[in-house]
C-alpha cells in the first residue's frame, strides 16, 4: 500500500544582530602663519616690561594695545587671536550601536539602541599677552599723563591701563546621547500590511567635567601709583 504525504504547517524564525563600536577624535589648531608670530615677539620688538602671569605666555608676544578712540579714521588694529598656538580636541569615546531583526512567519521585528559619550575641548584663549589702553577717557586726566590723544599716549608710553588674566581659561564639555526604537512589519495578508513602531531619545546635559576658577588683574593710573584692583572672572564646573 502506498503511503501518501501528509500536510505540515512550517514556522521559518530568522534572527539577525548588528554590533558596531567606534572611536573618534577631530582636532581644531589655531596656529600663526611662519613668521607672523615671530615679528611680535617682545624680544623682537625689544619690548621689556614683565608680565603678571608670564608662565601663560607660550609665544612670548607683546601685549595687544587698544583705546583708540580719540584717534579719527581708521586706527591701528594691534591685536591677535587669542586661542593662537594652541588647539582643541573633540572626542567620540565610545560609541555603541546594536540592531537585532527578528522574522517570523508573518512578522518582521527590529529593535535597536545607540549610546554615544561626546567631549568637547575648546583651546585656551584669554587675555594671556596683556592688554594696554591708551584711551583718552575722562578719569585719564592730564595730571595721570594723558595728552588727549591715543597716539601721542602710546608713544609716550602713558597708558590708561593695563589688564591680564591669570590663566587660560578653556572649555571641556562632556555630553551622552542614547537612542533606541522598537519596529514590526506586519503582512496582515496580501493587501494589507503595517507598520507600527517606537523611538525613544535621551541626552543628558552638557556638562564640563572641569572646575577652574579665573581671575583677572587691570592696572589703572592715580595721581600718586599704579592701582591694581583683582576681579574675579567666572567660576565654571
Amino acid at each position: 500500500m502506498a503511503g501518501r504525504p501528509t500536510g505540515c504547517t512550517c514556522s521559518i524564525l530568522s534572527v539577525v544582530n548588528e554590533f558596531n563600536f567606534g572611536m573618534r577624535h577631530d582636532s581644531e589648531g589655531f596656529i600663526p602663519s611662519t613668521g607672523v608670530a615671530e615679528q611680535l615677539t617682545r624680544s623682537a620688538i625689544g619690548y621689556t616690561a614683565p608680565q603678571l602671569f608670564p608662565q601663560n605666555n607660550s609665544l612670548n608676544l607683546v601685549p595687544i594695545a587698544n583705546g583708540w578712540g580719540s584717534v579719527q579714521g581708521t586706527p591701528a588694529n594691534i591685536n591677535w587671536l587669542n586661542r593662537w598656538g594652541e588647539t582643541g580636541n573633540d572626542y567620540i569615546q565610545p560609541s555603541f550601536a546594536d540592531n537585532l531583526s527578528i522574522t517570523h512567519e508573518s512578522h518582521s521585528f527590529k529593535f535597536g539602541a545607540y549610546f554615544e559619550r561626546l567631549l568637547n575641548s575648546e583651546a585656551p584663549g584669554g587675555n594671556w599677552s596683556g592688554t594696554l589702553s591708551f584711551s583718552t577717557a575722562t578719569a585719564f586726566t592730564t595730571a595721570l599723563g594723558s595728552t588727549g590723544y591715543s597716539y601721542a599716549n602710546a608713544l609716550l608710553g602713558n597708558f590708561n591701563s593695563y589688564s591680564e588674566q591669570s590663566g587660560r581659561p578653556f572649555t571641556n564639555n562632556e555630553i551622552h546621547l542614547l537612542q533606541s526604537y522598537a519596529q514590526d512589519e506586519w503582512r496582515f495578508n496580501r493587501r494589507l500590511t503595517l507598520n507600527y513602531g517606537v523611538r525613544v531619545g535621551y541626552h543628558c546635559r552638557s556638562s564640563s567635567v572641569i572646575r577652574k576658577e579665573q581671575s583677572s588683574i587691570r592696572c589703572s593710573t592715580n595721581p600718586g601709583k599704579h592701582r591694581c584692583f583683582i576681579c574675579r572672572l567666572a567660576r565654571w564646573r
